[in-house]
């Protein structure tokens, strides 16, 4: 069995809030890899927590507020999270201001609330995959303030070939070890993950033979991908990884395999805390990524036979493209995304078409993940470039003869901005 497609999910970790007053003293539990439990005390008001989690495999419990002794509870499962929080705040006592009420509610729909729905209110909804990590604020007797630490999940790629049997090795808190196998070309990998506590090893593709591996220590994670893919005729024309890097945030780094084929690459902030696939990839029309956010809506505009003029809309972030395009003699231009007047162009020949593409995407005002900047180039060496250099770094170059035939991706809504950008291509068949 060999390895035909890559893909990771990059965890961001964003801060939310702080909900309710300036007064007291800060307070903060740090960022968990699972909350198991939850207890709000509280009477008139919101006057202690205690929380129960896991990090690194250790169970920790920390009390925050006073010592009212009333209070509700809720205890997650080991596949729950928190993705919802809302509540009240407002003066008390006339002194400081103070939380009044909170709810959370979890992936699963169970919740617990606790305290007076008075004041001014506040709450967050995370978006499918998004999760509360922890929580922190400021502590008066009561509960001065209260801030979540969120985490989104970002799917990055996939880069190979789209048929084949899926595999998934699901989300995990660290990643230990990896093991790549490799001949001519990468045939397997080996996984050693922590999730909950507890370890587990993931094997896809051929095991044996020869392999390298990288142990990562326990405060370091991955921060770059990058890789070349090839159609071998003797896998029956099948898109194959090659060649598989990974680096880590200190400095160590896996190689295996060779340069053959085409490029892909990525770097994220965060961790890289996932990998799926598939394997045995028909290589005739390839999708390739989306790379950037998970929210707003999709967009598409196919396949083309040939594309004639591309321009980027740019200010903060790119904000819209309009493609002119060529589908069965028939030429046709659709516009995705907002209205930014300003905007960068390319008009490509008739024996001309793109061949690369990268970027970068961060979150954007404290909404979603965003496609910062763009840069596309073609076979005859031209470009297009708009935008940005900040956030995470994306980018696939295609070898010979390999051609970019489309566009897909996200649009945001409400800021109408392009969230994630991907390509379908096709790469030449070979020996």
């Amino acid at each position: 069995m060999v390895l035909a497609m890559i893909v990771i999910i990059v965890a961001g970790v964003i801060k939310q809030g702080p909900w309710g007053g300036n007064g007291g003293k800060t307070w903060n539990m740090g960022q968990a890899d699972h909350i198991s439990n939850v207890k709000i005390h509280y009477n008139d008001a919101i006057f202690a927590f205690d929380f129960t989690f896991t990090v690194d495999g250790k169970k920790k419990n920390i009390h925050v507020g006073g010592d009212e002794p009333q209070y509700n509870e809720i205890t997650l499962e080991e596949d729950e999270y928190f993705t919802f929080i809302s509540g009240y705040f407002k003066t008390m006592w006339t002194t400081d201001v103070f939380i009044t009420q909170l709810t959370l509610e979890t992936n699963k729909g169970n919740s617990v609330s606790a305290g007076n729905a008075i004041g001014s209110h506040f709450s967050l909804n995370l978006e499918d995959e998004g999760k509360i990590l922890g929580f922190f604020g400021r502590e008066g007797s009561p509960i001065d303030a209260i801030e979540a630490i969120g985490g989104r999940m970002v799917k990055v790629g996939p880069w190979g070939g789209n048929g084949g049997n899926a595999w998934d090795m699901g989300q995990a808190d660290h990643i230990t070890k990896l093991r790549i196998y490799y001949g001519d070309n990468i045939v397997g990998l080996e996984i050693t993950y922590i999730l909950n506590g507890n370890s587990h090893t993931y094997k896809r593709g051929t095991t044996t033979g020869a392999s390298e591996e990288i142990i990562l220590e326990e405060d370091e994670y991955f921060t770059s991908i990058s890789g070349y893919f090839h159609a071998l005729s003797k896998y029956q024309g099948h898109a194959i990884v090659m060649l598989l890097s990974l680096d880590t945030n200190k400095g160590a780094s896996i190689s295996v395999g060779n340069k053959t084929g085409s490029s892909f690459a990525l770097t994220f902030r965060g961790w890289g805390v996932r990998f799926w696939a598939s394997l045995d990839e028909l290589a005739d029309v390839l999708k390739q990524g989306p790379w950037g956010g998970n929210g707003g809506k999709t967009w598409d505009m196919g396949q083309a036979d040939h594309i004639s003029n591309v321009k980027i809309h740019y200010i903060d972030a790119v904000f819209a493209f309009d493609f002119t395009f060529t589908v069965d003699g028939v030429t046709k231009t659709i516009h995705v995304g907002g209205d930014a007047p300003q905007y960068h162009e390319i008009t490509l020949e008739e024996d001309e078409y793109f061949t690369f593409i990268s970027g970068y995407f961060k979150t954007m005002w404290m909404t979603d993940v965003f496609i910062t900047q763009l840069t596309l180039k073609t076979n005859k060496g031209k470009s297009v470039s708009a935008g940005n250099e900040i956030g995470s770094h994306f980018s696939l170059n295609l070898e010979d003869e390999g051609k970019i035939l489309g566009f897909f991706g996200r649009e945001g809504s409400p800021i109408d901005a392009i969230e994630a950008i991907g390509v379908y291509c096709t790469i030449p068949r070979v020996s």
